[in-house]
């Protein structure tokens, strides 16, 4: 161990190996100077990944905004990167700046399995960085975002409006049906104002019949 400990002091002050939190180290020549949050946004993919190999293997997937928004190819670093797990949650600290946040949820008291579990069949592998990560499919994205709410209780949908001028003629009705059926019609009834509101007229039927059939009917209307 002390010839270990020797060499990799000796990688360090010559720039190849770069400490990083929690134990992880970046191999490799960086340039020169470059402060931990610079290092943290030039590689963010690859130790993201790193992270969640560690933490949780293959047992995971992201999902919240950053999910619809990998699906625009928008490959910002996020300050907080939200992932769903099937056994652990817990918060870990890349930098100042960046956190991953891991998170185990249920799909409540009378329902049976994890919400992790219901929602796999849903999971889609997708390259960021040239790194692949399991992400939540386009529907699922999609009627997972539109269940967030500001403080102020009003979706702020312009992430959803961008996501729609992209992809609104290629999401799967059956998909979306099969998700309202596991928790979604909340979020069904919102895709449905803003399709309206946006001239979607075939994602706007798409909704009203999965509503009627899937979704037992339940209109439900926006507090203005």
């Amino acid at each position: 161990m002390r010839e270990v400990y020797k060499t990799v002091y000796r990688l360090k002050s010559e720039g190849y190996m770069h400490a990083l939190r929690n134990g992880l180290l970046l191999i490799g020549r960086a340039p020169d100077k470059k402060t931990e949050i610079e290092l943290i946004e030039e590689y963010y993919w690859a130790i993201v990944r790193a992270y969640i190999a560690r933490e949780v293997r293959s047992e995971y997937f992201i999902w919240w905004t950053k999910a619809l928004e990998l699906h625009i190819a928008d490959l910002s670093t996020p300050g907080t990167l939200i992932i769903y797990t099937k056994a652990i949650s817990k918060q870990v600290l890349l930098s100042p700046n960046h956190k991953l946040v891991f998170k185990k949820r249920e799909t409540g008291k009378k329902a049976v399995g994890t919400l992790f579990s219901k929602l796999l069949p849903f999971v889609v592998k997708k390259s960021v960085g040239g790194v692949d990560f399991k992400v939540l499919s386009h529907e699922a994205a999609l009627l997972d975002m539109l269940l967030l709410q500001n403080n102020g209780g009003v979706l702020d949908n312009y992430l959803v409006v961008k996501f729609l001028k992209k992809y609104q003629s290629v999401l799967q009705r059956s998909i979306l049906g099969k998700l309202v059926e596991l928790r979604y019609i909340s979020s069904i009834n919102r895709l449905r104002e803003i399709a309206k509101a946006q001239g979607y007229e075939a994602l706007y039927q798409d909704c009203v019949s999965i509503i009627r059939d899937e979704g037992a009917g339940c209109f439900l209307t926006s507090k203005k």
